[in-house]
This record gives C-alpha cells, structure tokens and sequence, in this order.
C-alpha cells in the first residue's frame, strides 16, 4: 500500500472503524513504513493526553449567555453604522440647514424693509444729490465744472 492512501486511512484505524482486511493492510504498511509509523504514534499520543485532560466545567446559562452577547455585538454593530452614516451627513446637513435660515432669515427683513418702504414714501424732505448742486467759488468741484461744462448749462 502506499504512504498517501495509508496516511488517509490512519486515523479510522485507529478508531476501529476499518474492515479487518483493510485494518490489516494498514498494520502491515505501518511495519514496513517508519513514515506512516511516526505520524500513528504521533497521533495515539496525541490523542491520549486529550483523554488525560479533566472534564471541562459545565457552565450554566452558557448558550443564552452567548446568544445574548452575540445579539448585543450586533446591535452595537448596527448602532456604529447609523452613527457612521450621521457623521458622513451631518456636514452637508449643517450648511444646508444655513442656508435655509440664511434665505428665510434675508426674505423676512427684504420683506419688512419693502413694506416699511411703501408704508412710508419718502417725502420731499429726503436729501437728494441736487441739493449739493452749488459749489463754493473757486473749490475744484466748481473748476472742475467750468472746465467741462458749459456756464449755461443748468441740466446738471
């Protein structure tokens, strides 16, 4: 037999769960083969101090107290992603929201100011720029003037 098949076999022989001829094939090839032999030995030892361990401590509560541990990790998970996603839009949440008080905020007062205005015209008491139309003699507004403009002409 060879060492790849027999190193498949190796551990149900061990267990018992081979045929005897196929048992017997296998405990033949373990005494000609010291490979195949190393790795049974390895195994049994093996699997001897796993029998010389104590029994593990039976833990009351275990599987809920898991479940519950799992159900909690994934509701944080979920708590993680919401906030993750409210931090992304939370940026552009604020200067929209600027904006939006800024546009009602500009509306109102243009809206206040018109009708402040309508309600109240101005009247002929408002200073216009006509009132600055005489300049004092000689001042350069008044050179300024002549050298333009003709003497005669009063549509300025």
């Amino acid at each position: 037999m060879k060492c790849q098949k027999a190193q498949v076999k190796i551990i149900p022989f061990l267990n018992g769960e081979l045929s005897e001829t196929e048992a017997q094939k296998i405990h033949l090839h373990l005494e000609t083969c010291s490979q195949c032999a190393k790795e049974a030995e390895v195994l049994t030892r093996s699997w001897n101090l796993l029998l010389d361990l104590p029994e593990p401590l039976e833990i009351p509560n275990l599987v809920p107290q898991t479940l519950d541990s799992i159900q909690k990790m994934q509701q944080e998970t979920f708590v993680k992603k919401i906030w993750a996603w409210i931090m992304r839009i939370q940026s552009p949440l604020t200067a929209t929201t600027a904006l939006a008080v800024g546009l009602i905020f500009g509306v109102f007062i243009g809206k206040s100011l018109f009708t402040n205005f309508l309600l109240n015209p101005p009247t002929e008491d408002t200073l216009f720029l006509e009132t600055f139309e005489d300049f004092p003699p000689n001042s350069i507004a008044d050179v300024y003037m002549n050298l333009n403009f003709d003497q005669g002409d009063e549509s300025l």
